[in-house]
């Protein structure tokens, strides 16, 4: 595999060579790349399969490297410190991204992940969740990108009817009645989603309050969705479930 290592930091360049020799011998350095320019030139002229990205350069983020190229041909890990909300941005998209200082197990293991990839269309709409996901630091998660056989579905909170805890797992129910089952915990969708209208009413459901059909109030309640499912909901929760619902 054909390398380019991106980042405005020589010693994190210098780092990231090292790491591939030792980690990835099956991989050559093309080049580096200080800045985006630098790095839109390198593509062009040494067409690597893949491109190490620092997310936060002078000048230009890595992810303004995108818009330089309508049909990308090449792979992208993103390279980043710890930021709450880039990473969130990227687990959102189910896209590729290592941590500094930089581990050389993980990185041998994204390069090889990358070498899998064989779904250059669905990798395309990652990367514009990923932007969409990203750009807007204030703007509510955009889409969500859901494993569906070799590629990934695309879901707006919007079309989440609710979610269902499935021990390790979670199953996503959407408003048109398609079921996904997906491979992280209820707990962990809910909070990388953070809609308002997504409402986590007990240990196992989340639900849209936008396809809530009525509430049956002994006890704590039980909620009844659209699709006639019936959800308990904790008595602690109710109130909160009723402003939630009346959008207070």
């Amino acid at each position: 595999m054909r390398v380019l290592i991106v980042d405005d930091e020589q010693n994190a360049r210098d780092s990231l060579r090292i790491l591939l020799d030792s980690f990835c011998p099956e991989v050559t350095v093309v080049g580096e790349s200080s800045d985006v320019p630098e790095a839109v030139k390198a593509i062009i002229k040494d067409k690597p399969d893949v491109v190490l990205l620092d997310i936060e350069m002078p000048g230009y983020t890595g992810l303004q490297l995108l818009d330089f190229f309508d049909q990308p041909s090449f792979k992208i890990i993103f390279t980043t410190a710890y930021d709450a909300y880039a990473i969130k941005a990227f687990d959102l998209s189910a896209i590729a991204y290592l941590l500094k200082p930089i581990d050389g197990e993980k990185l041998q293991t994204a390069i090889e992940k990358s070498r899998q990839l064989l779904d250059m269309e669905s990798y395309k709409q990652q990367l514009e969740t990923l932007k969409e996901n990203y750009t807007n630091e204030e703007a509510l998660p955009q889409r969500l990108a859901i494993p569906d056989g070799n590629g990934f579905r695309f879901v707006a909170p919007t079309e989440i009817l609710l979610l269902k805890a499935e021990g390790a797992y979670c199953s996503v129910v959407l408003t048109n009645g398609e079921k996904m089952l997906v491979s992280k915990k209820l707990g962990a969708i809910h909070e990388l989603l953070e809609h308002p209208r997504l409402f986590r009413c007990g240990r196992s459901y989340v639900v849209n309050l936008d396809y809530v059909e009525k509430l049956e109030k002994s006890d704590g309640g039980s909620i009844t969705m659209v699709n006639g499912e019936q959800i308990t909901l904790a008595k602690e929760l109710r109130t909160i479930f009723l402003n939630r619902l009346s959008g207070k």
